[in-house]
Order: structure tokens, then sequence, then C-alpha cells
């Protein structure tokens, strides 16, 4: 369970660390590709950090950005 949990946490923050001044946006295709992750697997997660409020949104597009808590 705390193996799941660290886990979790650690491709946050590897989602967190993908977003800079340069690519404040990003779809989940490109998540994906950039963490050599199944896109299945990224969406869900970005879904989830979506809910957790780390990311938002980007308009009515299907791309996210940094979220309201930092």
């Amino acid at each position: 369970q705390l193996q799941s949990q660290m886990s979790a946490l650690s491709n946050a923050v590897a989602v967190l660390r993908l977003f800079s001044a340069e690519r404040p946006e990003l779809s989940v295709t490109e998540v994906s590709r950039l963490l050599g992750m199944p896109k299945s697997s990224a969406s869900r997660m970005l879904k989830a950090m979506l809910r957790e409020g780390l990311l938002a949104n980007v308009g009515a597009t299907p791309r996210y950005r940094i979220g309201h808590l930092f």
C-alpha cells in the first residue's frame, strides 16, 4: 500500500516537473510521450491531479496547466 502511494506521488511530481514557462500547457498525449507511460495511465493520473487541484483545465480544451494550489 505504501509502495503504491509513493509511486503515485513520484508520478505526480514527474508530471508537475514537465511544466515550465516555455511549456505552460500539456495534453494527455504529451504527458504520456514525455514520461513514457501508457496514455490511459497518463489520463487517469491527470484526472486525479485535476480533482485534487494540482492541475487545471485550459478553458474548454483537452489541455492541462498547473492548478490553483501553486
